[in-house]
């Protein structure tokens, strides 16, 4: 997923401004790094992720925990690993309610909370409800083509329910989690994507998927709070395409499967840089907790991405996060 929509609070994080950063998280299902144009892909239609890219950073060297949707979003929102947090694999078992999210942290920190969840892998209930608001589980109708009707919205209807909370929170600070399931298997893109990736379906739900998250990325700019928005948009595992003989996701952790796009744009992140640093997916929350002047809750195992923020993993670690890709 790939990905992330953030937006900070100020007071102790250091901002200047008085006002609170709007949170967006964005996450992207079964979105390989290697087939995004800013990451060297010739044949990419990927031109809002691009630009996004442009205006923040990019993280080269991003891992998901877990090559499936339901343990790599629990591990964003705990900053936690599978062996913390219990979701091990998708529709294993439930997020624990005793569990604390970013979402219920955000929430009491006097954010408005709100989520969009595409996939059916991210059903409530899994848990991953806690601490939102409203927590739009939209399984029941127009479902994508090429997936029976509860297995998730096409990224259109995804763009629409972002753009209604987006319309609803309005004045206030809000946190906004939004999920798209294109690109996933079967890969069915609509037109005119369909005709011109007729042979490759799979990069013509990527610019599917891009063309749809552009209209939320532009509904910040024209609301005129682009600026005091962080945006991150991560993918919540890759896609093996056949590499390794893995034609999905979910068996190998290979780099195909577990190598995903990271993008951050926002205050503290110098537009156009790229970031080799090996990262993870576990380090999501605690940078959106810093972005927002917040503490780094007790238990949590990822590092704040924030740049001179001072967090170190243990080396050990940091190696074996590396190893995966």
């Amino acid at each position: 997923m790939v990905s992330l929509c953030l937006v900070a609070a100020c007071g102790s994080g250091g901002y200047d401004s008085p006002k609170r950063h709007n949170v967006v998280l964005i996450t992207v299902d079964s979105l390989r790094a290697d087939r995004l144009g800013c990451l060297g892909y010739a044949q990419a239609e990927t031109p809002h992720l691009d630009a996004l890219a442009a205006r923040g950073a990019l993280f080269t060297r991003a891992v998901t925990p877990v090559p499936e949707s339901a343990p790599a979003v629990a591990s964003i929102f705990t900053g936690q690993y599978p062996a913390s947090h219990g979701v091990r694999t998708s529709q294993d078992r439930a997020l624990p309610a005793d569990a604390v999210t970013l979402a219920e942290t955000l929430k009491a920190a006097g954010y408005r909370t709100g989520a969009v969840a595409a996939s059916l892998d991210l059903h409530p209930k899994y848990g991953l409800n806690q601490g939102f608001d409203s927590y739009t589980a939209a399984f029941e109708d127009a479902a994508r083509p090429s997936q029976l009707t509860e297995a998730g919205h096409p990224a259109g209807k995804v763009a629409d329910l972002a753009l209604e909370f987006m319309q609803t929170a309005r004045g206030e600070p809000f946190f906004l989690w939004v999920n798209f399931f294109d690109p996933h298997y079967f890969y069915a893109p609509p037109e005119p994507f369909a005709t011109r990736f007729a042979d490759h379906p799979y990069d013509g739900e990527v610019a599917y998927m891009d063309r749809e998250l552009g209209r939320v990325l532009a509904k910040l700019k024209d609301y005129g709070i682009e600026a005091d928005t962080v945006v991150v948009v991560a993918g919540t595992n890759g896609e093996g395409l056949g590499d390794q003989g893995e034609a999905y996701h979910g068996v190998t952790l290979q780099r195909a499967t577990t190598q995903v796009p990271l993008i951050i744009a926002g205050p503290r992140f110098t537009p156009g840089s790229k970031v080799a640093t090996p990262v993870s997916l576990v380090d999501l929350a605690p940078t959106i907790l810093d972005l927002a002047g917040l503490p780094a809750r007790t238990g949590t195992e990822g590092v704040s991405l924030v740049p001179r923020a001072g967090g170190k993993r243990v080396q050990a670690e940091r190696a074996a996060d590396a190893g995966r890709v």
